[in-house]
């Protein structure tokens, strides 16, 4: 997520506030392989639960986000549009077409690789392409 400006942080980027919450979920595992151990774990998630809540739930929060989702938007409609303008000057006399056919493929790529936005790549360059 994006940093959200005038929160309390250490020299670490952790939140202060949380601080305690954070070190007690690091200590147990969500996969436990024993019911003790799970039983640890859900007694720790529900003593945290409401210090976390309060500072996830907050208003900023939400708000960086949303500015997260708009700033990788204007990225993909950038990259399109820079795309169209060289590929003017490169053939300034033909006529541009976008080929993106019916075949699909996996937006999640392979072990190690990062995801990429086919829908939203799609979605752009049908503004970008009338």
């Amino acid at each position: 997520m994006a940093t959200v400006a005038h929160e309390e942080r250490d020299a670490n980027g952790n939140l202060t506030k949380v601080k305690p919450q954070l070190k007690a979920l690091a200590q147990v595992s969500s996969k436990p392989s024993l019911l003790a151990s799970y039983r640890r774990f859900a007694d720790t998630v529900l003593e945290t639960y409401g210090a976390m809540w309060a500072e996830v739930s907050k208003p900023r929060r939400a708000n960086a986000k949303f500015r997260l989702y708009c700033g990788k938007q204007r990225v993909v409609a950038s990259f399109w549009s820079k795309l169209i303008k060289q590929a003017k000057q490169r053939w300034p006399d033909r006529i541009l077409a976008l080929a993106y056919g019916a075949a699909g493929f996996s937006g999640s790529g392979t072990i190690g690789c990062m995801g990429v936005p086919v829908s939203q790549m799609l979605k752009e360059a049908s503004k970008q392409f009338p």
